[in-house]
């Protein structure tokens, strides 16, 4: 698996190593932040783990629309500009606003924002995830795996 991940970065274009390295990193911090809550007990496990599972189902399904190919010239996998990216900070920023609106009769205020802290992160990953899969499936045609 490693030898694996090695070879493929020798055909994955810097820029998108970089992205992916960054997801990795905010995947973490935010992972990071909900298991804080868990241990202080701002948010129940169930709860927690069905923002999570939401969250990746979520964002592996927007990562399909990720525009991932294979760049001729440079004979190496490319993301172009995704504007689903954009969309879904964008309707993260709406949520966190006025989810306090929307979900005070299902959660208790004091477990929302870690709720909402763990729906971000399960999206995250599964856009991460997503991604990864797709620039496998690239790599896959181009007979390279």
């Amino acid at each position: 698996m490693i030898h694996k991940i090695r070879a493929a970065h020798k055909y994955v274009h810097k820029r998108v190593l970089i992205q992916l390295y960054i997801f990795v990193v905010a995947v973490l911090v935010v992972l990071g932040v909900v298991s804080f809550d868990l241990i202080q007990r701002q948010i129940s496990l169930p709860l927690a783990f069905l923002g999570l599972v939401t969250g990746i189902l979520i964002g592996f399904v927007a990562a399909l629309a990720a525009r991932v190919k294979w760049h001729e010239e440079s004979q190496k996998v490319i993301l172009t500009r995704d504007k689903l990216s954009i969309l879904l900070i964008a309707l993260y920023i709406i949520l966190r606003i006025s989810s306090r609106y929307f979900f005070n009769e299902f959660i208790p205020n004091s477990e929302l924002s870690a709720f909402t802290y763990s729906s971000l992160g399960g999206l995250m990953l599964g856009r991460l995830l997503g991604i990864m899969n797709n620039i496998n499936k690239v790599l896959k045609l181009q007979q390279i795996f």
